[in-house]
Order: C-alpha cells, then sequence, then structure tokens
C-alpha cells in the first residue's frame, strides 16, 4: 500500500511517515509539502491513500482535493488538520474526502484511521462525528458517512 502525505511542516511530516511505517509495515510512505508538490507526485505515485494537511501554502488542502480527484475519482483521502471548526470538516467531505481527524488525535487514531480508509471505510474522529451527527446540515438528515466511523 501506498500513502502520500501532505503537510508543509517536515517535523509534522517526518514524525507521522516514521509512525505509520513503524505500526503499519505494509505500508510505503511518499511526502509533499504543498498542494502542488502533491499533484506531481500522485502522477508518478498513484498512491492508495492521500492523507493532507487542510492548510496548505499556495493551493489549499481543499483544493488539492477537488484537484486530485478529478484526476483519479477512486483516490482516497483523509484530512488531518489542528482545525476543528464543524464547516471546514463538511467541506472537506464535500470535496471528497474519506476521513477527518485532528492533528491533536492520539497516534492510534491515525492508525485506525488509516485501516478504516483503506478497507474502503469512512472514519471521523469521534468528537467531530458526534458534533456533525448532533448538528446535521440538511434538513435533519444524518450524513451516512458518519455510520461509518462510530465505534462500537
Amino acid at each position: 500500500m501506498r500513502i502520500l502525505l501532505v503537510d508543509d511542516h517536515s517535523v509534522v511530516r517526518q514524525g507521522y511517515a516514521s509512525l505509520l511505517c513503524a505500526l503499519l509495515p505494509e505500508v510505503a510512505v511518499s511526502e509533499a509539502a504543498s498542494g502542488e508538490e502533491a499533484l506531481q507526485q500522485v502522477q508518478n505515485l498513484i498512491p492508495n491513500l492521500v492523507i493532507m494537511d487542510v492548510s496548505l501554502p499556495g493551493i489549499s488542502g481543499l483544493e488539492t482535493i477537488r484537484r486530485l480527484r478529478q484526476r483519479l475519482p477512486q483516490l482516497r483521502v483523509l484530512f488531518f488538520s489542528m482545525h476543528d471548526e464543524l464547516p471546514l470538516v463538511r467541506q472537506a467531505l464535500d470535496a471528497g474526502a474519506a476521513g477527518y481527524i485532528t492533528k491533536n488525535s492520539p497516534p492510534e487514531v491515525l492508525v485506525e484511521a488509516v485501516r478504516r480508509i483503506l478497507a474502503g471505510h469512512a472514519y471521523i474522529e469521534q468528537p467531530l462525528a458526534t458534533q456533525l451527527a448532533c448538528h446535521p446540515q440538511h434538513g435533519g438528515t444524518q450524513d451516512p458517512r458518519l455510520r461509518s466511523s462510530h465505534r462500537t
């Protein structure tokens, strides 16, 4: 499995890449520092999953993912961000993300999110999933992706 990790902070990228490689030995992790770099790398790499920060210099993570999914509609994306505002989470899901977690999450949340998304499921960090379920956007209907992210 191939993962592309996109974040503008090299320490964050290297830390998450080391964590993923240590806990998921079947995964190869590549890194990009910007949306532009991610767009270039995806053409050659064709990853199974892109883990992307929302806030990037130049092209935002949201716009990058829109462009990537135009080229590769089957591409799975996990957003990870320091931002936990519901409108931003909704924008990420609307852009085609299969998941969203915050950088405050413990390492095991990242690993669980990666495993679930690579298995074809969605994953939204529990506090965010609860908030989204309690504050539905469209006339009281729950987003069906939220059902996949609750732990039972």
